[in-house]
């Protein structure tokens, strides 16, 4: 039994005749009633009931059984094909502090994962140093700390964020009037 063969069956069962399958699959008429023959001989029985006058093709008793066992041939050769694609793919490992993660970072991921690239993406959440340090042993590509890292000529440091904070209060409030942070 192939993928041919399993590809093949669910193509004549989606549509309803051998004529449309063949055109679907782009092969000739011959070849697709040889792929069936030789699944209906491994399997040793005839899947499909075929005859004169019939407007589109049934399954057999046996062929209603089979179904569900090439739909999950289709799924594990999927998941198969899934391993190998993956470990084709490189990774993008990224660190980032908690608070980035968990606020900030979410539709970043979200929006790289939907391009489909050929990359896997690795997070990990870190406390800042943590990351420095796993960006200069070259265990992460990039991360996303909210500390002051200080100079270190190994890292490349891009400031993405500058905040303001003010503190407010009503006016007659018990505070000075004058608030100097140092």
């Amino acid at each position: 039994m192939t993928d041919m063969e399993i590809e093949t069956f669910l193509t004549v069962l989606r549509s309803g005749s051998m004529t449309a399958a063949a055109q679907a699959l782009y092969i000739t008429q011959p070849t697709l009633s040889a792929r069936l023959q030789t699944l209906e001989d491994e399997v040793g029985t005839p899947l499909f009931v075929r005859g004169k006058g019939l407007r589109r093709l049934e399954l057999t008793e046996a062929g209603t059984r089979f179904l569900p066992l090439a739909r999950r041939w289709q799924r594990l050769m999927a998941e198969m094909h899934g391993i190998a694609a993956a470990e084709a793919r490189t990774h993008f490992r990224i660190g980032a502090a908690y608070t980035a993660n968990q606020y900030v970072l979410p539709p970043v991921y979200k929006r790289f994962l939907e391009r489909d690239l050929p990359v896997a993406l690795r997070v990990e959440t870190l406390s800042s140093q943590q990351a420095q340090e796993a960006v200069t042993r070259r265990e992460l590509d990039m991360a996303i700390v909210e500390d002051d890292v200080g100079f270190n000529p190994e890292l490349q440091v891009t400031p993405l964020f500058r905040e303001s904070f003010y503190m407010i209060c009503s006016e007659g409030s018990d505070y000075p009037e004058l608030v100097n942070p140092p």
